[in-house]
């Protein structure tokens, strides 16, 4: 089976303002763009150091602690950008991918849950959602996360592709051909989808 898929987003942006903390936000952002996390965590601690109120910068500290495989640390730092806004449902996804990393699975799917109530036409908290719920042998609820993932997100093709994995779990072989297909047609070159395919149409 492959590996599902997960999937954080990059909240940087750089903010036009000159204060000290800014300016070390904007810099962080720069070498996590050029994926020099480890300069970016530099920049984006002297940052929160200088305002520790600074949501933004603690996001991306998180996420930059992410990309180095800290998630105990990263999902730290999060925790504190939701305690200066709880209302952003992009850093309750992050903090649930990195809980998944750490097998912290009921935790990750609270923080999924929460990031939906805060946007329920946020695809990707669907789509990771379910990719816990896999983990957890839950196969019908991931299938419905999937598809309403799928649902918002036409083009979604890892989706089409975890749920083409599900319904072959679940020997729905028809309906996994079907969602093979789709990932073909939206990225024939998507890995491994050819050998997926022909395992799916034997009824494998």
């Amino acid at each position: 089976m492959k590996k599902f898929i997960l999937f954080c987003l990059l909240f940087a942006t750089i903010i036009t303002f000159s204060q000290p903390s800014i300016r070390n936000y904007n810099k962080g952002v720069k070498a996590a763009q050029a994926s020099d996390y480890e300069k970016a965590i530099k920049y984006f601690t002297a940052a929160v150091m200088l305002d520790p109120e600074f949501e933004e910068a603690w996001f991306n500290r998180a996420l930059a602690k992410s990309r180095l495989g800290q998630y105990q640390d990263a999902i730290a730092d999060y925790t504190k950008a939701i305690d200066y806004n709880t209302g952003n449902a992009k850093t309750y996804n992050n903090r649930g991918a990195d809980q998944h990393e750490l097998k912290l699975y009921e935790a990750a799917l609270s923080d999924y849950s929460k990031a939906i109530e805060l946007d329920p036409n946020y695809s990707m908290a669907y789509f990771n959602r379910a990719n816990t719920r896999i983990a957890l042998n839950e196969y019908e609820t991931a299938l419905s996360d999937l598809t309403k993932a799928i649902e918002i997100n036409h083009a979604y093709t890892e989706a089409y592709y975890n749920r083409a994995v599900v319904k072959r779990v679940l020997k729905d072989f028809i309906g996994s051909v079907e969602d093979y297909q789709k990932v073909l047609a939206l990225k024939p070159d998507f890995p491994g989808v050819h050998e997926a395919l022909e395992v799916a149409k034997n009824g494998k």
